[in-house]
């Protein structure tokens, strides 16, 4: 589900495709002498979607989060198409993270636990040294304490994006669906919602993280990278 081995080239890849391409089309292409705003529409939905159905059949890696973003691209489509905007669209952009969120929600006990999954990963973590000094000190109910208030920040960090997504649609996206204004409306938010939505979620991911290695030295008496990897070191 989370590619931990994903380069920076591929991060930056993935940033060009679902935001820069999208934004600059909807933006520069939706004029009538141009694609015109049905058209403009269709090709910045396209191009994440059919990249998103290209890295998942070569990759072969089943991505809950990557499908709920392919889904949200093809609803927004679908809502120009069917002429729906204004508040439809400000739910849509909304039911987005906020389903993830309970996705994580009731994972949290499954394989899909997010702490599990991004931090106590063998690939990261010594887990076998881990696993000694919680069972040295009878560490294992703070542990789990420790495990799940990380995981909460993490979780609300998806509720905060439904937020923030539900306000900068209803602010930015005014025109009726299927016009110019509209298109470019939609590439204005696609635009500003990295700013805006990301890089919040990013740094209260950033907490999250924070928050487990703060209080995993403080219950064990060793830092966070004392049980990373050593290549990782």
């Amino acid at each position: 589900m989370i590619d931990h081995e994903e380069s920076p080239k591929k991060s930056i890849l993935n940033i060009v495709i679902n935001v820069v391409l999208p934004t600059l089309i909807f933006t520069k292409l939706s004029k009538p002498d141009r694609l015109g705003p049905i058209y403009s529409l269709a090709l910045g939905l396209a191009i994440p979607i059919v990249y998103g159905v290209y890295t998942y059949l070569k990759e072969k890696k089943k991505n809950f989060v990557s499908l709920l973003g392919i889904a949200s691209l093809g609803l927004t489509g679908g809502l120009a198409l069917l002429n729906l905007s204004g508040i439809w669209l400000a739910f849509k952009e909304m039911m987005i993270p906020f389903l993830i969120g309970l996705f994580f929600i009731f994972g949290r006990h499954s394989k899909y636990n997010m702490i599990d999954l991004i931090l106590l990963n063998p690939k990261l973590m010594k887990l076998d040294l881990l696993d000694t000094k919680i069972k040295e000190g009878q560490l294992e109910e703070k542990f789990l304490k420790i495990k799940n208030q990380s995981m909460w920040i993490f979780i609300a960090s998806f509720f905060v994006s439904a937020i923030l997504n539900f306000v900068l649609a209803i602010v930015i996206v005014k025109a009726p669906a299927g016009t110019v204004e509209f298109t470019e409306q939609i590439g204005k938010m696609t635009g500003l919602s990295f700013i805006f939505i990301s890089i919040p979620s990013m740094l209260m991911l950033g907490i999250a993280f924070w928050f487990f290695a703060h209080h995993l030295k403080k219950m064990t008496g060793e830092s966070f990278e004392f049980f990373l990897k050593d290549e990782l070191k």
